[in-house]
């Protein structure tokens, strides 16, 4: 993880496109809600001590209250730990998480990463984020003094050679009852099982077809005698049942694992369409007055070549 970006709203950001909907995924979130940090004493704090990365946020108050009594205080942490663990603490807990409104904003507790497809079309670029794992515990009970820990296993994508990679199939599923299926990629040096954040990258390098799978293989280097088709987890917009999200951070619709940032690319394509039709406009119009020159259009045209000396 090289991208953190730290939200007001509870929670940290580990995507590493920054855009309009932050609370939809790529999240660790202590506790996400629609948060003001204008109160007075509220803040947030962040530290790094090298092996633990540690942000808090400190009395901090619900937005949009009316009964000011319950908005708070709130204070909680996150800490990430080097070794990849992950602990929510909280010390002040005003209200019970469940009650808090999701109206204006979304209300998780819990992780949620993704992978993002990056297209371009029409030169305007199109990113699509896709949700592939995610953990929700908003109705834990959560109360004053309490913690969440999060204990990190191992994945694909951590083993640094063929041999462990290959190996880690095995000693994975029997240590920890996961089935990955970990195949090797010699163009990229690295590990996956075809559904992590870094799926662009196995998928532009040809590495779902062009893997190795096999051990006894790994002291190969050259690809045309050691590729091997591997069956990688389909990965389709189908097998997670996505949908298109509209972009609005209203929590109380679900949201299905497709995020589109294409407003960019809808934009640009309203405007060569919007100056297509003005240039079959200006065509018809020219075709009409040259033929009927004694209508008023072609007689306007006449005027316009003569005063530009066209005959």
């Amino acid at each position: 993880m090289r991208n953190l970006t730290i939200a007001t709203g509870g929670f940290l950001f580990t995507g590493d496109e920054v855009h309009s909907w932050l609370a939809a995924t790529h999240y660790i979130a202590p506790l996400m809600a629609n948060f003001d940090l204008r109160k007075e004493g509220a803040k947030i704090i962040y530290a790094d001590n090298g092996t633990a990365f540690i942000v808090e946020w400190n009395n901090v108050y619900l937005n949009d209250v009316s009964n000011s009594s319950i908005s708070g205080p709130f204070s909680f942490q996150t800490i990430i730990h080097h070794n990849g663990d992950i602990i929510f603490a909280y010390k002040t807990i005003a209200l019970n998480i469940s009650l808090i409104e999701d109206k204006f904003h979304p209300v998780k507790v819990g992780l949620s990463d993704a992978y993002t497809i990056d297209k371009s079309a029409f030169y305007a670029r199109r990113i699509t984020i896709y949700e592939y794992h995610y953990v929700n515990l908003r109705d834990s009970s959560i109360t004053n003094s309490s913690a969440i820990l999060f204990k990190s296993l191992p994945t694909c994508n951590v083993q640094s050679n063929c041999e462990k990679c290959i190996l880690f199939n095995g000693i994975n599923q029997a240590q920890n009852d996961v089935n990955f299926k970990c195949a090797w990629c010699p163009k990229l040096q690295s590990c996956s099982d075809g559904v992590d954040r870094y799926l662009q990258k196995w998928l532009n390098s040809h590495c779902d077809y062009q893997n190795i799978s096999d051990s006894l293989k790994c002291r190969y280097t050259d690809l045309k005698t050691t590729v091997q088709q591997v069956n990688i987890k389909d990965i389709s917009t189908k097998a997670y049942n996505s949908t298109e999200f509209d972009g609005h951070v209203n929590s109380s619709s679900s949201f299905n694992g497709k995020t589109d940032i294409s407003s960019i690319a809808r934009f640009n394509i309203v405007i060569v369409i919007i100056l297509c039709v003005l240039v079959i406009i200006a065509i018809i119009w020219f075709t009409y007055s040259y033929f009927y020159p004694h209508t008023w259009s072609g007689q306007l045209l006449i005027k316009v070549l003569r005063h530009y000396h066209i005959t």
